[in-house]
């Protein structure tokens, strides 16, 4: 064993010494360890308990007030057997009269505390604490529950109401009424102002009320459903008699204010032909420009309709337009039944085919062209010719055709040279030009010839250069909005657009109003008529839309043209369309006799369907005034 130094020994001793004081001290931090870590778990639970002694101590006022509260309604809710007893006290008056007066005492305040009594005897016996001419309820007492005013020193009963209990005060107040009241107009002061289908009820009746608020009007339920801020019945009556003032003001020289008012429709919009007027604005600021002699604007106006549009009107709107404003072509047209003549705007023109041709017409729809119409053949040398009168220079021709595999043509102006057509580029629809050779001036024709292969022809699009009108009717023989509707919606804006109109003018409805239809409602009719101003706009964003409705005619259809141009106007009026009427064009629809074939204003065909000469002269004139004024 290795022996220590003197010295050495004398530090292990010093050091031994000190080991032993601190070891207590070891023992209490160690102690201490543990409870930090004790503290330290509970230190979620700590903070809890301060938040919640933070929350009773705000809640401790708050108890008091519902301490206080809740002795009140204990109160109140003990006050009819208080007024009871206290009445039953005072019917012993003759064994003693004191405790008959305490009684009568008891019966009154608590009464008072809840603002009636219980029974009439209560009531008479509270009698003299009642002011003159005050009322009291009795709530309780079968038939002579009811409303109570004092007056000459007696009760008389004036209601069989009785107040009820306060409901969602917030919104409404409850009233237990039994009189046969559909209406109450009650003062701030307690009267009733007002009574409604009452066969015996006085003019005033007074309410113990003191609801702040003004005049309320109450329903038969007992609700007070709207409060009007008046002070009095001064200031009611003041405002009846400047309600009645006002109402004869405007309804000036009529019986009433509804006949004054009868000039407007279920829109309120005036009962004239034409409404929304001002939402052809790009239309009347192009023929401005015309007029005012800007050589560079052109107004293109494209014609959607059935047979009704298909016929002459067009025809008519066109010659005038023209002759005041320029020609700018001559259109659309169509090639689709044309074995004797063509669909086009204007007077003049011949369409005849030659060869194998199979025609499309308007109980086929679906096609993608823009009116769903073509002619098809597959029979080299097959040929359509069309004719036309002179006009302006032809500066643009369009041609529409459907795609095939391997359709190709050729065509030739006034019998000059061919010039070859490829009918394969595109898909679904596609135009090509072919102007090319096209007369300068005079009358003219084109011949369009099958080549080879499968060849789908729609129409032309004619064009001059020059500033002016170029009319476009694409109507349709037998459509009805759903017709319009048929074709694949994309392929067929697109064809529309590709006409650059300005204005499209819809005119449907007649076979809409068909026995295969009825059952679609007028609404629906109208909101189609919509769908296809839509699409027009998906091709042309900047065109104007005019809707047109025929007038009342002879079918004999139970469904009305009156009922459907009703929703087609007041869709118009919704969607900021502009809408003609043309029944008061044609005539009143109660002398609709007038303008029959037989009337005195024939202004339809002998089918008292479709519009004669005469009237698609009519309907031209509405139109012109419509765009020119």
């Amino acid at each position: 064993m290795r022996k220590l130094a003197p010295n050495a020994l004398a530090d292990v001793i010093e050091r031994a010494d000190e080991v032993a004081e601190l070891r207590p001290l070891v023992e209490q931090v160690n102690a201490s360890r543990a409870d930090i870590e004790i503290v330290a778990e509970k230190a979620d639970d700590v903070a809890s308990l301060a938040a919640r002694a933070a929350d009773l101590q705000a809640l401790a006022p708050a108890v008091d007030d519902i301490q206080t509260a809740a002795a009140h309604i204990t109160a109140i809710q003990n006050a009819p057997a208080a007024a009871q007893a206290a009445g039953e006290g005072a019917s012993a008056a003759a064994t003693s009269e004191t405790n008959a007066a305490t009684s009568a005492s008891d019966a009154i305040a608590a009464a008072e505390s809840v603002g009636s009594y219980t029974t009439l005897a209560l009531a008479n016996t509270a009698l003299a604490s009642i002011p003159a001419d005050k009322g009291v309820y009795v709530t309780a007492d079968g038939a002579n529950n009811g409303f109570y005013v004092k007056r000459s020193g007696v009760l008389e009963k004036d209601s069989n109401a009785t107040v009820g209990a306060v409901a969602n005060v917030t919104n409404r107040l409850e009233w237990d009424t039994e009189e046969p009241f559909n209406l109450l107009t009650i003062s701030s002061d307690g009267y009733i102002l007002n009574t409604f289908d009452v066969t015996s009820q006085a003019s005033l009746t007074e309410w113990d009320t003191e609801e702040p608020g003004g005049t309320f009007i109450v329903s038969i339920d007992g609700f007070i459903i709207s409060v009007i801020g008046l002070v009095d019945t001064q200031a009611f009556n003041e405002l009846v008699d400047a309600a009645e003032a006002e109402i004869s003001a405007a309804r000036g020289n009529k019986t009433n204010l509804s006949e004054r008012l009868s000039f407007l429709d279920a829109n309120g919009a005036p009962r004239t032909p034409m409404i929304n007027a001002e939402e052809l604005r790009w239309s009347r600021y192009k023929l401005r420009r015309i007029l005012n002699g800007d050589t560079a604007i052109q107004f293109v106006y494209t014609v959607i309709g059935d047979s009704w549009g298909y016929g002459n009107w067009p025809n008519w709107l066109t010659k005038r337009l023209k002759a005041v404003y320029g020609d700018a072509g001559h259109g659309w047209i169509s090639f689709r039944d044309n074995r004797t003549s063509v669909n086009a705007a204007g007077s003049g023109y011949t369409g005849t085919l030659s060869g194998s041709w199979t025609e499309t017409i308007a109980e086929t729809q679906g096609q993608p062209t823009v009116d769903f119409g073509i002619i098809k053949s597959a029979v080299a040398g097959a040929k359509i010719t069309v004719a036309g009168p002179a006009g302006a220079q032809i500066s643009e021709v369009w041609l529409h055709y459907v795609p095939t595999v391997d359709g190709q043509a050729r065509y030739r102006w006034n019998n000059g040279s061919w010039t070859a057509l490829d009918l394969t580029v595109g898909t679904g629809n596609a135009r090509t030009s072919m102007v090319s050779g096209a007369p300068t001036s005079g009358s003219w024709n084109f011949e369009i010839e099958v080549v080879s292969g499968t060849v789908i022809l729609s129409g032309a699009d004619m064009r001059a250069a020059s500033a002016g009108v170029r009319v476009n009717k694409i109507a349709v023989n037998g459509a009805s909005t759903g017709s319009w509707l048929a074709p694949n919606a994309t392929l067929w804006s697109q064809a529309f657009g590709w006409l650059d109109t300005d204005l499209v003018d819809i005119m449907l409805q007649t076979n809409d109003q068909a026995a295969s239809v009825e059952s679609l409602p007028d609404v629906t009719i109208a909101s189609n008529l919509g769908l296809i101003a839509s699409r027009c706009r998906v091709g042309s964003p900047a065109t104007d839309i005019l809707l047109t409705s025929p007038p009342e005619n002879f079918f004999g259809r139970p469904r009305l043209m009156t009922d459907i141009t009703a929703a087609v106007r007041k869709y118009a009026y919704d969607n900021n369309f502009a809408h003609l009427d043309l029944q008061n064009i044609f005539g009143r629809v109660e002398n609709k006799s007038d303008y029959r074939s037989t009337g005195i204003h024939p202004f339809m065909l002998p089918d008292d369907i479709h519009p004669s000469a005469d009237g698609g002269k009519l309907i031209a004139d509405a139109k012109e005034r419509l765009l020119m004024q």
